[in-house]
């Protein structure tokens, strides 16, 4: 199971909440973007799949049975890094290796960072993405963090980002290895 920081700035909210996942639940995989910069999406016939963090990524996340994103929300829609992972990640390219089944038949879920509570399905298009182009399961429960979950001193409330997770875990569980097998 893999634990995705969709966030490059490295003050952010989402990178609080991923750090703090991190912090508290330690049966987990990690991978922050930030350390692996994914060159834009350009086409499956392009250059930008022979990146090295596109291979790196590949090999790291294909054996993985459940992948939770934790990613902000800009102008009502996910960050167009976790959009482009996805591409990335998602697309076969025989020259470097790719499969484009990184996210096939696995267990998704998100955690969703917004400036308001208006954002609350942001993600949904992504997630379609998931469910439709690659048979992915969604994890039904979902949270959304905004900022009047966050005190003066930069701390924040967990529960729904444990409810999530532990959510999130318990479906890998139960559906992970038949998810996998089909």
């Amino acid at each position: 199971m893999y634990v995705v920081n969709c966030s490059l700035n490295p003050k952010s909210k989402g990178r609080r909440v991923f750090d703090k996942i991190q912090e508290e639940y330690k049966n987990f995989n990690y991978v922050d973007l930030e350390d692996y910069p994914l060159p834009h999406c350009n086409g499956w016939t392009q250059s930008a799949f022979e990146d090295k963090n596109v291979k790196i990524l590949h090999d790291k996340l294909i054996d993985s049975k459940g992948i939770l994103l934790v990613a902000p929300v800009y102008n009502w829609d996910i960050n167009s890094v976790a959009k482009n992972f996805m591409e990335m990640l998602g697309t076969p390219y025989e020259k470097n290796g790719l499969t484009g089944k990184v996210f096939h038949h696995k267990v998704i879920g998100i955690i969703a960072i917004s400036g308001s509570k208006s954002s609350y399905l942001a993600h949904l298009g992504l997630m379609n993405s998931f469910m439709i182009d690659f048979q992915a399961f969604i994890v039904p429960k979902h949270a959304l963090i905004t900022r009047e979950d966050f005190k003066e001193d930069g701390s924040f409330n967990m529960t729904y980002v444990n409810e999530t997770v532990d959510y999130f875990e318990k479906m890998v569980k139960a559906l992970g290895g038949v998810m996998a097998k089909s």
